[in-house]
């Protein structure tokens, strides 16, 4: 299933954020980056990002995120950091953007664990770990989306 409009984009974002609280993002259009910075500053809930973690690879959760340890650490209701919710914006919505590019959750996670010649054999997911990393990876899904070889 390709996914095509905006509020579907919105819902995977919100999927793989754990859901939010009475669906927060409902209202989010995709590329409501105001939206996403204010549920960034707010921090997302320490329960969103543990079901986030079960959605996303729990190893790339760890390593870009936070580690498990902190997590567990961390109370339902606590909210992470802004830089931890922010780290997990850029997780999600990477994850979403290669659910649009795959037609489907589980081919989309699949491609970002496996190496990728594009990428000097490092596996998409490998270069969430900072801003520079997933822009990379965006650029490259957007080459797979319009047919140009990546």
């Amino acid at each position: 299933m390709k996914m095509e409009s905006q509020s579907e984009l919105g819902a995977e974002l919100a999927y793989y954020l754990g859901d939010l609280e009475s669906r927060e993002l409902v209202a989010l259009q995709w590329g409501d980056w105001a939206a996403l910075h204010r549920l960034t500053e707010q921090g997302v809930a320490a329960r969103h990002a543990a079901r986030m973690r079960s959605r996303v690879s729990a190893s790339v959760f760890d390593r870009c995120v936070m580690p498990r340890t902190t997590l567990q650490s961390k109370a339902p209701s606590a909210r992470l950091s802004t830089l931890q919710s922010e780290r997990a914006v850029r997780v999600a919505h990477i994850y979403a953007l290669a659910t649009r590019a795959f037609g489907d959750r589980d081919r989309g996670s699949a491609w970002l664990q496996r190496a990728n010649a594009a990428l000097d054999g490092n596996a998409p997911s490998d270069l969430l770990t900072n801003e520079a990393g997933a822009r990379c990876i965006e650029q490259l899904l957007g080459r797979l989306e319009h047919g140009v070889a990546a």
